[in-house]
């Protein structure tokens, strides 16, 4: 796990945008959690909210934001709010920026107080995508 996340975050890559910063993942990667895997898939552009800038690893940010956009696990089965936040949280335990790891508890602590509206949001989006027209 860590040699694929660690090659995939030197390869992840800054995009200019208006109001900040964006990242691209530069391949597919997938990740799992409990026996459930998460693929992100190439290209996906991510804005980081999720971590102050300051960090160097942004992995752990990649994966929550896709998990807390898309909501469903490779299977088709829904992922959980606090599955998505613990992941997030495993990936700065595990990360090989130390600041990153010290913050991890935080992170988590602010994510399961202040994510519900992003989740809510997304979950609404989704939900919307899936109507059918009249």
């Amino acid at each position: 796990m860590k040699s694929e996340i660690t090659r995939i975050k030197s390869a992840i890559e800054m995009l200019p945008w208006e109001c900040g910063k964006t990242w691209k993942v530069p391949e597919t990667f997938t990740v799992v959690y409990k026996g459930k895997s998460l693929t992100i898939f190439k290209d996906f552009v991510f804005d980081r909210y999720t971590v102050v800038p300051d960090l160097k690893d942004v992995v752990p940010a990649c994966i929550h934001d896709f998990a807390y956009l898309f909501q469903k696990w490779d299977d088709g089965t829904s992922i959980l709010r606090e599955e998505a936040d613990e992941l997030l949280y495993i990936y700065m335990k595990n990360s090989t920026d130390s600041l990153t790891r010290k913050l991890a508890g935080i992170y988590y602590k602010g994510v399961r107080w202040f994510g519900g509206f992003s989740w809510r949001k997304n979950a609404q989006r989704n939900k919307n995508l899936l109507k059918k027209p009249c």
